[in-house]
């Protein structure tokens, strides 16, 4: 508004009858400084706060009211052009003041550089050291329209591009690097704890396994049913807790980009009959039946797809009752190895199944026994399409859940 004023009321304009009168431009010029590099000097305290939009305006509105009353209505603001003369002391004074305050808004900004994205805080930078070299020629010129003041201009809109380029182009179009800087770093910061965490956890895991083994079969020796169950409840809790952690480690290579697939030409249908005898053992409570087979070749991970089937059945497991069959079938179709897995549990409502895949989803109204992150089918759909194959879900509530995932045949 400040800025607007200025321009309108200069020797020319014919807007304002005092348009003839430069003294009045000269004294809007000075407000707008003094308003903006006040905003600089005040704005490095509000880092990392939240400001009230409202009360921002308003105070700033009332500040330009007054300047604006002080010149045209009071008469107060010092005199800071004299025809004939040219700049007043108080106008040459002025711009000194502004100077020394841009030089300590770059001091204080370069405190806070930690806070800013590197492109941001030298654009900031620059605006400031532009506003300097402004000010430092409008307190030399003699004339409104000598080269002197014209150039000022140049510098004064050469700021506010760089203005533009760190806060509205940067903030809109790149919002991360002005805005969640801080929220990147914790993330960073993150993703490094979860992979050392995750580490850490799978030794002391795997003792805990290796450890209900022994007992376990120390238990069936001397035929101790009560042990037995308890070392078989303790290999069951360190499967689970192993499970969420390579879940984990997964979530967290998929979100960095560094979840790798290793192909290799294998036959599934060997595969799979080899890796339901290893299921069989972890999901004992179910009667996993194998019944359909085509000899097939396809490019997979083994460890990946294998890992795709067990969320396929552990979620089968978890939604229908103990000793229910759970069906698994593969079988060619197109160009395509396909495979299924059926269950006959409490099924998944339409709502639901847009969502099934989603990081971290779970269906409501399973039973109490399900656990886990809400990781395994989401995972399974990113694996599935980095082997550039599909995944998807066929299910009505209360008449079970039919799983599938298609591989491309090898060429």
């Amino acid at each position: 508004m400040l800025d607007f004023l200025h321009t309108v009321t200069y020797e020319g304009m014919s807007i304002f009858t005092s348009s003839n009168n430069p003294n009045i431009p000269t004294q809007l010029w000075l407000a707008a400084r003094f308003l903006l590099v006040f905003a600089f000097l005040i704005s490095p305290s509000f880092i990392g706060k939240k400001i009230n939009a409202g009360l921002t305006f308003v105070s700033f509105g009332i500040a330009t009211a007054l300047f604006i009353f002080s010149i045209f209505e009071w008469n107060t603001f010092p005199t800071a052009f004299v025809t004939g003369s040219g700049l007043t002391i108080f106008k040459k004074l002025s711009e000194v003041g502004i100077i020394i305050g841009f030089s300590l808004s770059m001091v204080l900004l370069n405190k806070h550089r930690d806070k800013f994205d590197h492109k941001v805080f030298l654009l900031l930078q620059f605006s400031l050291l532009l506003n300097i070299c402004s000010d430092v020629l409008f307190a030399l010129y003699l004339r409104v329209n000598d080269v002197v003041n014209f150039t000022g201009h140049f510098f004064k809109v050469a700021s506010y591009y760089a203005i533009y380029r760190a806060i509205l182009e940067i903030g809109f179009r790149e919002p991360y690097l002005l805005l969640f800087k801080e929220l990147r770093e914790t993330s960073e910061r993150k993703d490094e704890f979860i992979s050392i965490a995750g580490h850490e956890l799978r030794t002391p895991i795997t003792t805990i396994k290796l450890c209900a083994e022994s007992l376990k079969r120390k238990m069936a020796k001397y035929k101790d049913a009560r042990g037995l169950e308890t070392a078989e409840k303790i290999d069951e809790l360190g499967t689970r807790v192993s499970r969420m952690i390579n879940d984990m480690l997964d979530l967290n290579r998929i979100e960095v980009n560094k979840l790798e697939v290793k192909e290799e030409s294998v036959r599934i249908d060997i595969f799979l009959k080899k890796t339901l005898v290893d299921l069989r053992r972890s999901f004992h409570s179910h009667k996993i039946e194998l019944l359909e087979t085509s000899p097939i070749t396809v490019s997979m991970d083994k460890d990946r797809i294998a890992q795709v089937i067990s969320n396929f059945i552990g979620n089968a497991a978890k939604y229908s009752t103990v000793n229910s069959p759970i069906q698994v079938k593969q079988f060619s179709s197109g160009g395509e190895a396909i495979v299924e897995v059926q269950d006959f549990g409490i099924g998944i409502s339409q709502k639901n199944i847009t969502h099934i895949f989603d990081k971290y989803y779970r269906t409501r109204g399973g039973q109490k026994r399900a656990q886990g992150l809400g990781l395994g089918l989401f995972l399974s759909k990113e694996i599935i399409e980095l082997h550039k194959g599909r995944i998807w879900v066929k299910s009505k509530k209360y008449q079970g859940s039919t799983f599938y995932f298609a591989l491309p045949k090898r060429k």
